[in-house]
């Protein structure tokens, strides 16, 4: 609380934990309140100054990474002052782990069913005490668990010491929060990175109580690779992200128009196809200047011919302005566009190839390709993505229905090189159905190695943040001098 100020400066700071796959909701109001005893208490229509909402993606976003400045916002009056945000790091990105976890044979715990396993680590502390870093998903009806990958900053997991204890409790989950322990393990990060071993679950009740107790079940860590996280310096020094999106018109979806079509819409249903649209394009979205996504169709024929790689406005044009756009853009091509075959994803490669190289430095380009299915030019395909590897792309793949997604889980290498031709792993495959009714976490599993993608670009290419800052600079004053007027070389007469 200040006193008496109409131009106050906070000093208190907001901690806030970035994520760059979620989109961070944030609410500032702004009151005038004259006894400091009432700063808790609920704030009526009079004391209300001004309100403003935002996403942490759109501060960080800002341009030049300044001041972020936004006017306040009142229902009952205009003119309410206006409120700057200055975002900086509390603590530098630093070393993360990617964890893959299952488990085996778990002890069964609900009488009607298998137990609902989920795992929650603690970071041991010298006096042996135990402070919580993370708890996975609950895996429902399963003694043989995956959990969705997680990553954690090392220095949370474990202080940066690879020695140091984690204590892991596995607990079959109860609706009614009574949660059943199945059992426990103490592991290192040493221990987890080496995947060659595994975990016993120990159950110390039951180890009391039965001579012939072994353990409660057996977790994996299938994967445990430790990187320097490095993506939000690139992009507060002026990295810009671009989104180019592609459709799948093939006839595997189904007639445009009846209810059992994959891009079918009504009053009251929208499609699979806008909905993964919505949910990416909404991360994305403040990380890109101008918002205008060039949007492809494929597989679809036009004036009678089947096209696989067509700008998805009828004059020819790909681009659309905004997220509205693009879901304008494909509510209209719907009305044109008839559904044909084969599927091919290699031309749409190709154009976003000649996107992402002529993109400029400082920019990386992520490719959305929305289908239906199987593909039938796997091997030109895995061509252009050797391309793409070398460029700064990213490629996802959201597979919408039930078809068979198997080629898609080949193209997506999940951390390792598709080819020996395959600079990175560029590739992300997200089927939609199993995301369908949590839209937020569509998201996040569709974007979550972005960041990974292009640390790893950055670093092969010997690119660093303050490059990047550099290059943003010159940009700027570039700018500059061709907005200032030029001297006539006519006679003023």
């Amino acid at each position: 609380m200040i006193k008496n100020q109409r131009s106050p400066v906070f000093a208190q700071k907001i901690s806030v934990l970035y994520f760059f796959e979620r989109k961070i909701p944030l609410k500032f109001k702004v009151c005038d309140i004259d006894d400091e005893k009432h700063c808790g208490e609920k704030i009526n229509k009079k004391q209300k100054i001004g309100t403003f909402k935002t996403t942490l993606a759109e501060i960080l976003s800002e341009k030049n990474h300044c001041l972020f400045n936004r006017p306040l916002r009142h229902k009952a009056r205009e003119n309410n002052g206006t409120i700057s945000i200055r975002a900086s790091f509390l603590t530098r990105p630093g070393l993360q782990i990617e964890l893959e976890i299952k488990g085996k044979h778990l002890d069964k715990k609900d009488l009607f069913g298998k137990s609902d396993p989920f795992l929650v680590f603690y970071r041991t502390e010298p006096n042996h005490h135990h402070i919580k870093v993370h708890q996975t998903n609950v895996v429902k009806n399963s003694l043989d668990p995956e959990w969705d990958s997680v990553i954690l900053p090392v220095e949370r997991l474990c202080s940066l010491d690879y020695d140091r204890p984690i204590y892991v409790e596995c607990y079959d989950w109860d609706s009614n929060g009574g949660n059943d322990l199945i059992g426990v393990f103490t592991t290192t990060l040493n221990g987890m990175i080496s995947t060659q071993t595994n975990c016993e679950l120990i159950n110390e009740k039951y180890k009391k109580k039965k001579k012939s107790y072994k353990n409660s079940g057996q977790i994996y860590f299938t994967k445990a690779t430790v990187f320097e996280e490095t993506f939000l310096e690139y992009f507060t020094a002026g990295l810009e992200l671009n989104l180019m999106i592609a459709l799948d018109f093939t006839v595997s979806n189904g007639n445009l128009f009846f209810p059992g079509s994959l891009h079918f819409e009504d009053e009251k249903t929208v499609s699979e196809y806008a909905q993964a649209i919505t949910a990416v394009a909404n991360i994305i979205a403040p990380y890109d200047s101008d918002c205008v996504f060039p949007t492809y169709t494929f597989g679809g024929m036009i004036d009678q011919k089947t096209n696989h790689c067509a700008p998805i406005h009828r004059n020819g044009s790909a681009l659309c302005e905004g997220i509205d756009g693009v879901l304008e853009a494909y509510r209209e091509a719907k009305k044109w566009v008839k559904l044909s075959t084969p599927t091919y994803f290699a031309p749409i490669l190709e154009e976003g190839i000649r996107l992402g190289s002529w993109a400029g430095f400082g920019k990386y380009l992520i490719i959305l390709i929305i289908t239906d299915g199987v593909i039938d030019d796997m091997k030109e395909t895995i061509q252009q993505i050797e391309r793409a590897s070398s460029l700064p792309i990213s490629i996802i793949i959201v597979g919408v229905g039930d078809d068979d997604f198997r080629s898609m889980d080949e193209l997506d290498s999940d951390g390792k090189k598709l080819t020996e031709k395959t600079e990175r792993d560029i590739v992300q495959f997200v089927p939609f159905r199993k995301y369908s009714h949590h839209p937020t976490e569509l998201a996040a599993v569709t974007l979550k190695e972005i960041p990974t993608q292009v640390d790893e670009f950055m670093k092969i290419r010997g690119v660093k943040p303050e490059h990047i800052r550099a290059a943003h600079h010159q940009q700027q004053q570039q700018q500059q001098q061709q907005q200032q007027p030029q001297p006539s070389s006519h006679p003023p007469f």
